[in-house]
């Protein structure tokens, strides 16, 4: 495309050496001239003046083609530089990047790119360029710029092109253009979405007129370009935040279900397992990898017919509910389980699966088994003391007693 495109203004090359051949041919007639003036004769009428004529428009054409040429070279240096800004998602390549650019396309001397910060609302530098003190930007600890331009552009929103602002009258009152005796100057909103998010400023201090409407154009275009980089940077960079504050959520959460004693399993709405934390492999005997993603009921073991209708009165009815069950667990024999389901709720309250929390009680139950059957054969006191008394050593107590006998 480029040589397409390069091709097209070859004439511009034909046109400056007709110009050269007329000229020669301009200045060779006009030493004939003389020579036929000595001997009585002269050329025909009006050749010398067809020859300036013709010298004239060839200029008019080269200026214009001239012109065009650099238009064009505008608008290519602009398309390459819109594919170098959507190809990067980092904010600080993007505005460096449009900065030289800026520099470039609009023959400036000097070119800042002004932001708002994201959390304070205050308008910060972020790129500066200085062709004629690259090391030398800031002086005192400031930046020279008009904030006269910059304040007019921000509070507007619109674009402002002085091609002499020394003596422009709407400027009269700024003191930076006064003092540094500022030319041109050209500055233009940085918008998306009708809200201004900074400023693109360019300026010259030693040229006026370096600025047409067909910069302003161009300029307002690039600066299109370049607040909707800068926004799909802000949103990859706040989606970056997101997804961190996501993995640590997840992480944590992670954490605390492995670290709960209590199994915890949760269901969507087909009561296919979603989450199933190393407390419950331990009780019910099935690892996570084999677990989630499968029907509930291909987890649990047998239990009895009316857990359905306890799943269903929890999804539908939101409210939660305890049972306690004793299923035969293979290979384990039968176990004592008791389970509490609660609705499970996204963060517009609406029901998407349940909650289970399950407990192992068969250890419990059995020593409650044991000490009921004791009860029958020990008196009530030791059995209100059965648990200080399994605690004692081997060998004994002493103690100072009373015996009474009657």
């Amino acid at each position: 495309m480029t040589e397409t495109l390069a091709g097209q203004f070859a004439p511009l090359d034909e046109v400056r050496q007709l110009r050269g051949l007329i000229e020669e041919v301009a200045t060779g007639l006009r030493n004939q001239q003389e020579l036929l003036r000595m001997r009585g004769m002269m050329l025909p009428p009006g050749t010398l003046q067809s020859i300036s004529m013709l010298e004239a428009q060839l200029s008019r054409l080269q200026a214009s083609l001239t012109d065009d040429e650099r238009g064009l070279n505008q608008l290519r240096a602009l398309v390459a530089t819109s594919a170098i800004i959507n190809s990067s998602l980092d904010l600080d390549t993007v505005l460096s990047g449009a900065m030289d650019e800026v520099i470039n396309l609009t023959g400036a001397e000097r070119g800042y790119i002004l932001l708002k910060n994201w959390v304070t609302g205050e308008i910060e530098f972020r790129v500066a360029r200085d062709l004629e003190s690259p090391d030398a930007t800031q002086a005192n600890g400031s930046y020279q710029v008009s904030n006269t331009v910059l304040n007019e552009v921000l509070t507007t929103g619109k674009p402002l092109l002085s091609d002499n602002a020394y003596k422009d009258p709407r400027m009269q009152n700024s003191e930076t253009i006064a003092q540094f005796v500022l030319r041109s100057v050209l500055c233009v909103p940085l918008q998306y979405k009708d809200r201004v998010i900074g400023a693109v400023y360019a300026d010259n201090r030693f040229r006026i007129a370096v600025f047409t409407e067909r910069e302003l154009t161009l300029l307002q275009a690039f600066a299109n370009q370049i607040a909707v980089a800068i926004e799909n940077a802000r949103l990859f960079t706040n989606l970056q935040a997101t997804l961190r504050e996501i993995t640590e959520m997840k992480d944590l959460i992670e954490n605390v279900f492995a670290s709960i004693g209590s199994g915890v399993i949760t269901t969507n709405a087909a009561d296919e397992v979603m989450t199933y934390n190393p407390a419950a492999a331990l009780i019910l005997h099935q690892t996570p990898d084999a677990v989630v993603g499968q029907p509930l009921r291909d987890v649990l073991p047998e239990i009895s017919a009316d857990f359905d209708s306890h799943l269903r009165a929890v999804r539908e009815e939101n409210r939660g509910a305890s049972i306690e069950l004793a299923p035969e667990m293979p290979g384990f024999g039968r176990v004592v389980l008791s389970m509490k389901l609660s609705p499970l709720k996204d963060a517009s309250q609406q029901t998407h699966g349940v909650a289970m929390i399950v407990e192992d009680l068969t250890a419990e139950r059995e020593r409650e088994q044991v000490i009921n059957l004791v009860r029958r054969y020990l008196p009530p006191g030791m059995m209100d003391n059965i648990h200080h008394i399994s605690g004692l050593a081997l060998g004994g107590e002493r103690r100072e007693v009373t015996c009474l006998f009657a």
